[in-house]
């Protein structure tokens, strides 16, 4: 499950919005359906935005899976600012059996020392896993990735705050993820559909490439499931050796894809994805 916890969004033209204060509304929205209720007006305004403003694509229903406050929060971590702040937020609200898994980037050469002691807390608390890699690569500079889309709505945040009274300390968000992998008619993301369907051909091949047939029937037999005949464990091989002779010109047909049509605003993909949930 996705929600928009990002606050990356620029200059708004908001006064006195600041990323905090959006992290904290959404903390108060997953706080909500955690715990059941539906009349809080966090959990009607995202609503709102959710099932009136922005009609388009797929939307998590985090309602309906979302039934409890243990649950497994991820996210990336880049100078660790954004988790700092949503764990605090969170924090304040008694929300304190969620577990952080956490994807840092650059093995954590980049997290700012304000927020390090902080992590480091919840990592030896048991509260929190840190998961080091040498660079990450996010979906967070476009859809060409995953097909998740976002929409953010500065002017419905201002608007809100001098209209709902529980608003009026400024701690309030407006935005949405949403799924969109299928074209559309009128053909305008096509371009980002075709980069998708390339991009999981690519995973299926590499799956095949790197399995080893002995392993895979290894495994089956652990769960109780066979091949019916060598057949059939044998046409994975040739498959894979197959794939494997195309695979380096399917990569550069994809990455020449991208680069032809622009898909990805920039070079360095490193910025925060959506927040995703999983019960526990």
């Amino acid at each position: 499950m996705h929600i928009a916890f990002t606050a990356d969004m620029g200059e708004t033209g908001v006064a006195g919005l600041d990323t905090a204060s959006i992290r904290k509304f959404w903390a108060r929205v997953v706080t909500a359906i955690a715990r059941g209720d539906r009349l809080s007006p966090y959990y009607q305004f995202y609503r709102f935005h959710r099932d009136v403003v922005c009609r388009v694509g797929h939307h998590d229903n985090l309602e309906q899976c979302l039934n409890g406050e243990r649950f497994i929060f991820m996210d990336t971590v880049v100078s660790g600012r954004a988790v700092v702040e949503i764990a605090d937020a969170f924090d304040a609200l008694g929300m304190d059996q969620i577990h952080y898994l956490l994807l840092v980037d650059e093995n954590g050469a980049r997290i700012d020392p304000r927020y390090a002691a902080r992590l480091h807390r919840l990592e030896a608390q048991g509260r929190a896993q840190l998961i080091k890699v040498d660079s990450l690569f996010t979906e967070d500079q476009g859809p060409a990735v995953s097909g998740v889309w976002s929409v953010v709505m500065p002017s419905v945040m201002d608007a809100a705050r001098n209209i709902v009274p529980e608003f009026d300390d400024g701690i309030v968000g407006a935005g949405i993820y949403y799924h969109e992998v299928q074209a559309r008619k009128d053909g305008s993301n096509i371009e980002f559909t075709i980069a998708i369907g390339r991009l999981f051909t690519l995973l299926h091949q590499a799956i095949h490439i790197v399995a080893d047939p002995d392993d895979i029937a290894d495994d089956l037999q652990r769960l109780g499931f066979f091949f019916e005949d060598t057949l059939q464990i044998d046409s994975l091989g040739v498959m894979a050796k197959t794939m494997e002779r195309t695979f380096a010109y399917a990569i550069d047909d994809y990455v020449n894809h991208l680069n032809q049509h622009g898909l990805f605003q920039s070079g360095a993909l490193r910025t925060s994805p959506p927040a995703k949930f999983w019960r526990a």
